[in-house]
């Protein structure tokens, strides 16, 4: 449930799309908590409690297989570095094409400068925290690599290494008509088996930039 939780309170309405849905564990929670849940991944490798769940197939990088303002909240959890340069702001035009919130979790650098709340004890974090920025980037890289390639055995998985700090983040969202409602410093999660310093980013599309 610990997955859920970390995105249930930002979910608004009833209609959720699970993007980059994976073996389906989080989209699964999702319908279980009541929600109209839908998934999609550029492969479909759904594990057995997902399988009932509505799944499209995307068929590019950038592509979002659904309907215009299809969903009231679209959840983008731990994907958008995997995506390579050029795609990741077609892929959010898209992502807001689809939803008029997006929950983004996103593997982060250089957050010392941001408010940590509950994260500031955090061991992992603060030992993270003293290291330089550029040795944070290659952290999260090796980090990712192992969790996914190594533990996994996802070797067909694209690496797109667009790990970003909070404020770069934010200039994007911005540029794309997507208003920045919270950011949330979440640290290295206890329940992670793979930890990375991970951000959960709140936006909401702003109308005028829907067909933008």
């Amino acid at each position: 449930m610990q997955d859920f939780e970390n995105f249930a309170d930002a979910i608004s309405g009833s209609s959720v799309l699970d993007f980059g849905s994976g073996r389906g564990h989080l989209a699964a929670l999702i319908g279980r908590a009541g929600f109209d849940c839908y998934t999609t991944d550029v492969m479909d490798y759904r594990g057995p409690e997902a399988t009932h769940l509505p799944f499209r197939q995307m068929a590019s990088p950038v592509d979002v297989p659904y309907a215009d303002d299809m969903f009231d909240s679209a959840i983008v959890k731990t994907v958008l570095h995997h995506v390579d340069e050029p795609h990741v702001i077609p892929l959010l035009k898209n992502l807001r094409r689809v939803a008029r919130r997006l929950i983004i979790e996103e593997d982060t650098y250089g957050v010392s400068d941001m408010p940590l709340k509950v994260t500031a004890n955090q061991s992992e974090l603060t030992q993270f925290n003293k290291l330089e920025e550029s040795v944070q980037f290659q952290a999260l890289v090796l980090i990712d690599f192992f969790g996914n390639a190594v533990a996994q055995g996802l070797i067909d998985m694209n690496f797109g290494c667009q790990f970003k700090r909070v404020n770069e983040w934010h200039s994007i969202f911005n540029s794309i008509g997507l208003r920045v409602v919270d950011t949330h410093v979440a640290g290295f999660r206890s329940g992670n088996v793979h930890k990375a310093c991970q951000v959960r980013f709140v936006v909401d599309r702003e109308e005028s930039s829907v067909k933008a």
